[in-house]
């Protein structure tokens, strides 16, 4: 069957109210179906191009319709009667394109349970039609941030001979001996390859999948995730935590203006969530607080955690801080014992490293400036049992005007949980790939 694409438009334009009195051509999927006496019939439909839902009257009754079918009509934009939405599509034809038989998804509600078995359809549900557009928000103004700061978008490779974190648990390509006469690994950061480039192009940012084998199976856990990653030559660390505020601030602040029916959605929709505007809106208007690592070790005692000078902060005790200053927070210098080889000493006791913590997720970001001295980041590999054979260009990076260099890390997905208010990380990726789990 052939359809008309003669002034096919979509929702979102319709609803921006300049197409009243137009005779127009619509697609989409039905939300909800009802039969009002026995002649008109409404039909809400979406059609992916905005969050909002455009109903449809049509004036003859449909019994071949059900909820996720595909329909074309063809009709006129009217000012509507009714108080939910200004705009609706009086039709005067109407095409069920294709039927959906027994949709997974109804009107009533569904717990993320349930939805998480069937993450090929859930996207059509209203929580994560509204998650999708704000994921699409952060990513554009992620790269628009990086663009306008004058940073160079690099394609950091997936497949790598080196495991940048070292105590990292990476996935072993297998075969990859016979294929490239050596082990080969799945990418666990770009940080890397990105540092080399920043030696010449000054700053530059990966964005791209990073894989963890960590057999966990957590709501804060994937196995496969989205890293931001920007490197910044000649930077320290006061620098740094700037950049890594600034870069929050900007991104948040553009989904507030572009996004605000959707974070109002998941506001009320999503648990615990009523004040999730307010939250972003404190985010951007307060200066986040900084921390250093042992006076916040002291806090947490204060609060009578068993904890000491050395100790790796847990998810509980990240909590516990940002509950504290009601904001988000940057603890730095954290002891080297804890921390990466590549990261730059300060009196040989703390690393000049930093992590942002923020409510309701805990760790958001981790950063550092890198080692500059070829000796020493030498010599804190063999300390941490770090062999730096399949390294060498890195650490040879340093001969070549390696004055200094520093960067951060930001899990995508994590910053989706930030700014939507969901609770479980498989909930902010389409397709989440976890311990025990490879469903698609």
């Amino acid at each position: 069957m052939s359809h008309t694409t003669e002034h096919l438009i979509n929702i979102k334009k319709i609803l921006k109210g300049d197409k009243l009195g137009e005779e127009l051509t619509i697609r989409g999927w039905v939300k909800s179906h009802q039969l009002h006496g026995k002649t008109i019939s409404f039909i809400r439909i979406n059609d992916g191009s905005t969050f909002e839902n455009l109903q449809i009257t049509y004036r003859k009754p449909i019994t071949d319709i059900s909820i996720g079918s595909a329909i074309e009509a063809h009709g006129k934009v009217v000012a509507s009667k009714g108080e939910k939405q200004d705009y609706e599509f009086a039709a005067d034809k109407l095409t069920v394109i294709r039927r959906s038989e027994e949709f997974p998804i109804q009107k009533k509600g569904h717990s993320f349970e349930y939805l998480r078995e069937i993450a090929h359809i859930r996207h059509r549900t209203g929580i994560f039609t509204a998650v999708n557009a704000i994921k699409n928000g952060l990513n554009h103004y992620i790269h628009k941030f990086f663009y306008d700061e004058g940073f160079f978008w690099i394609q950091a490779p997936i497949i790598t001979g080196n495991n940048c974190e070292g105590g990292a648990e990476a996935f072993v390509i297998s075969d990859s001996e016979k294929f490239f006469k050596k082990k080969a690994l799945l990418s666990v950061s770009g940080q890397f390859h990105a540092e080399a480039l920043a030696l010449g192009l000054h700053k530059v940012y990966t964005f791209g999948p990073t894989f963890r084998a960590e057999k966990s199976n957590t709501s804060n856990h994937l196995a496969e995730f989205w890293m931001i990653e920007p490197e910044i030559a000649f930077c320290d660390l006061n620098e740094l935590m700037h950049i890594m505020e600034h870069f929050m601030k900007t991104v948040i602040k553009g989904i507030m203006k572009d996004f605000k029916t959707e974070l109002l959605f998941l506001s009320e929709r999503l648990p615990d969530n009523l004040k999730l505007l307010e939250k972003l809106d404190h985010l951007v208007k307060r200066d986040f607080e900084r921390l250093e690592y042992k006076d916040a070790i002291e806090i947490l005692k204060k609060g009578s955690f068993e904890v000491s000078f050395g100790d790796d902060l847990s998810s509980e005790q990240e909590k516990y801080i940002t509950e504290t200053f009601d904001k988000p927070v940057f603890v730095y210098n954290y002891p080297k014992k804890i921390k990466s080889f590549y990261m730059k000493e300060v009196d040989g006791i703390v690393v000049s490293s930093v992590d942002l913590l923020v409510p309701g997720v805990g760790e958001l970001m981790g950063g550092s400036e890198r080692e500059s001295t070829l000796d020493l980041i030498e010599q804190k590999a063999r300390e941490k049992e770090i062999s730096i054979d399949c390294l060498s260009w890195y650490v040879q990076l340093r001969r070549y005007g390696y004055h200094s260099s520093a960067g951060f890390g930001c899990g995508f997905e994590r910053l989706v949980l930030y700014a939507t208010g969901l609770k479980n990380i498989k909930d902010a990726i389409t397709y989440p790939r976890c311990y025990n789990q490879l469903d698609y």
